[in-house]
């Protein structure tokens, strides 16, 4: 007599590896088509999907959910405590991650293009020099982390002098811990890469943006809301700052600031690109963590 075989429901499949979940599981990618989510025992997903209660509460047997992400404010947590699901994420397989350097190369990638002024040089005729080079600049760092201590190696490559802040006493060769004030009065280009967690709410707030220098520059490879980014927004419009680039933007205030919904349009006139929270998304990025991450959970989380 065969066992019947645990349900799992996968909501986002694109360049999912199948092989990595074993056999005795039963793997349904999904679908509106969907209709009885009692089923399935565990959930796969990446970021699309908002896991929150009125989601979660149609799945009447839910033991586990397994997110492919390091942050976690897409998920109901407190509802998953309340019904004692388990959540497994990126957070679970930390040590693995520092051979991921694909957030921190997305982070210095919008640092360069910023800095130059990528935009004004794509969009217009050769007429005038446009932006800076980076070397002997100072790069600002808040957040010295996994993915903080990535770009502090790629500063220092570049000729670059660091700074950094975090908040905890962190040793780091060839650079100085300061305070978050210093930091913002003192650097030329600030790189924003602190956890999305609660207590980071706009942490970056509009006093710490009004003492950033007029020729620097704002990264922000975390999540919007760790900044006040209306601030920083009509900081870039009145000239205050020389760029704003970020991996998470919201829109309501982009068009709220700028008085358009043309993207385009804002480009063209203003030193700020956005890209749709990209910054971990490349094919052998996800490959990584993914593998690593259901091997782990199936070896010391799952209990049959």
């Amino acid at each position: 007599m065969s066992l019947k075989k645990v349900n799992i429901l996968i909501l986002e499949d694109e360049l999912f590896d199948y092989e990595n979940i074993p056999n005795e599981f039963s793997v349904v990618a999904f679908s509106n088509k969907i209709k009885d989510f009692s089923k399935f025992e565990i959930i796969i997903s990446r970021l699309r999907f908002s896991l929150k209660k009125n989601f979660l509460i149609k799945f009447k047997n839910l033991k586990y959910i397994i997110t492919f992400t390091t942050a976690l404010d897409h998920v109901d947590l407190s509802y998953c405590n309340q019904k004692k699901i388990i959540v497994s994420s990126l957070r679970n397989i930390k040590k693995k991650l520092h051979n991921v350097s694909s957030t921190a190369e997305h982070a210095w990638m919008l640092t360069l293009l910023v800095y130059r002024k990528f935009n004004e040089i794509e969009f217009t005729k050769r007429k005038k020099p446009v932006g800076f080079q980076i070397k002997d600049k100072v790069v600002g760092i808040v957040g010295m982390g996994r993915i903080g201590k990535m770009l502090h190696r790629y500063s220092l490559s570049f000729g670059c002098k660091v700074l950094y802040s975090d908040l905890k006493p962190i040793k780091v060769s060839n650079a100085k811990q300061v305070s978050i004030i210093n930091l913002f009065k003192k650097s030329d280009i600030i790189i924003i890469c602190i956890t999305s967690d609660q207590i980071n709410f706009k942490c970056i707030d509009s006093y710490l943006i009004n003492t950033m220098k007029k020729n620097s520059i704002l990264i922000n490879i975390s999540r919007n809301w760790v900044i006040d980014e209306y601030t920083t927004l009509n900081s870039l419009k009145l000239n205050k700052i020389y760029g704003y680039g970020t991996d998470f933007i919201n829109y309501d205030n982009l068009f709220k600031v700028f008085n358009t919904k043309n993207i385009s349009k804002i480009r063209k006139k203003y030193n700020y690109i956005s890209t749709n929270h990209s910054g971990g998304n490349n094919t052998d990025a996800i490959k990584y963590v993914e593998n690593k991450l259901l091997l782990y959970f199936f070896n010391n989380i799952y209990k049959k």
